[in-house]
């Protein structure tokens, strides 16, 4: 069996890959204040979530083999596979008609969202009879919720960003870095510490609106492609979503599975180390975060 504490920090770390994996809202958020396709940044997170995907499942692997864990009940199959896709199979079409729609060109990611709504609304009040339409009234109140509280973010956090614009903060910040390391990987490292650091006590899309107007005259100064800058910095938030004190992951892991928040805490320190590692692969290797964007954005 494994240990509670051990499947806790599993399944709040591995609910952190879906930020990378499309579609994502910190990537729609950073294609917004960076100015980039979304489309093509959401093709640009689906290599490197493999390799974070496979890394933590080595982990696992490798963890389970040294201490003895084994998992109960029925043992793996192809058959069991196949008949738990058929059985989810409405519900695994939601990516697909997400995603077609907007790499076939059909809508923007703007109209494939309302597409993605409607039909799990079909599926949930309609298919499934699951929903209520108090639970409707719900999921609207907290859908503009936090559409309110992201634009009264954005709006200063744009007002901040040309202001320090105006005033060539960036660049002048730059400058200051450039004077005191002269490799770009290096800065790139110092700054993803600084980002995780910040992600310990800043909300996701908060910490996207306000830095990244701050960092990608930076970027550009040292020659960063700013594809492979939102790649990285998506992955720093995934780190952040494991980091106490604002660990969200970790906050309703502990909640699900009754393990105090100490524990879990020290249950997904191996996991931030190989999520770090992948953050390493990733700065010295950027053709893994920038190919799929290009592939894209330039048909």
């Amino acid at each position: 069996r494994y240990p509670k504490r051990y499947g806790a920090a599993v399944c709040s770390t591995g609910g952190t890959i879906g930020i990378l994996i499309p579609p994502s809202n910190p990537m729609i958020m950073y294609g917004v204040v960076a100015n980039l396709s979304v489309a093509g940044l959401f093709m640009a997170g689906v290599v490197p979530g493999i390799i974070m995907g496979a890394a933590l499942s080595l982990q696992c692997l490798i963890t389970g083999k040294i201490k003895g864990h084994h998992a109960t009940g029925k043992k793996f199959s192809i058959i069991m596979l196949l008949k738990s896709i058929w059985d989810g199979k409405l519900a695994l079409l939601m990516p697909v008609i997400v995603l077609g729609s907007i790499y076939s060109g059909f809508a923007t990611p703007t109209e494939a969202s309302m597409l993605a709504v409607v039909y799990a609304f079909f599926l949930g009040f309609f298919l499934y009879r699951k929903l209520s339409l108090k639970d409707v009234y719900d999921c609207m109140l907290k859908a503009g919720m936090l559409t309110g509280a992201v634009l009264i973010i954005m709006g200063p956090a744009m007002a901040f960003g040309k202001l320090l614009t105006m005033y060539d903060i960036p660049a002048q910040i730059a400058s200051y870095i450039l004077s005191i390391f002269l490799n770009k990987y290096i800065i790139l490292i110092v700054i993803c510490i600084f980002l995780i650091f910040v992600g310990t006590f800043m909300e996701t899309l908060s910490t996207i609106v306000l830095l990244t107007p701050i960092f990608m005259p930076i970027m550009a100064q040292i020659g960063v492609d700013p594809v492979h800058f939102g790649i990285l910095f998506v992955v720093i938030c995934e780190i952040g979503f494991l980091t106490p004190p604002l660990g969200v992951n970790l906050y309703v892991a502990s909640a699900i599975s009754g393990v105090s928040l100490e524990e879990i805490s020290k249950g997904v320190i191996p996991f931030i180390l190989i999520m770090c590692c992948v953050v390493g692969l990733l700065i010295f290797f950027p053709e893994l975060s920038t190919w799929g964007y290009y592939l894209v954005t330039s048909r």
